[in-house]
């Protein structure tokens, strides 16, 4: 497993999702030439979130809670492209995220 990407997102009251670039399976290839399978390590900082990763979107009282110092790990593609995010409060939270070639986080 090789780190492949890095983004910071800031999570304020419209809702947010993952840039798919940073972890497209057809731009992520192992040594030989065969697709990897994405995976991505989150840290929250800020203020609280709620994320959602069955494409619905969130809202300030609905989805899993996200506290900052929380973190998240994500193994599957379809994850990566469900999950979206929106701040519960007045105070905007902020995503550090590392996307890596494979599923072993």
């Amino acid at each position: 497993m090789r780190a492949i990407a890095f983004e910071t997102i800031t999570v304020d009251d419209s809702v947010k999702t993952l840039t798919l670039a940073n972890y497209d399976p057809e731009t992520i290839k192992s040594p030989g030439g065969v697709s990897a399978a994405p995976a991505a390590y989150i840290t929250s900082e800020g203020g609280d979130m709620r994320y959602r990763l069955d494409g619905v979107d969130p809202t300030i009282s609905e989805g899993h809670l996200l506290k900052s110092g929380d973190d998240l790990k994500f193994k599957f593609l379809a994850q990566l492209k469900n999950f979206k995010i929106i701040r519960t409060g007045g105070t905007s939270g902020v995503l550090q995220i590392s996307y890596f070639d494979g599923e072993d986080l």
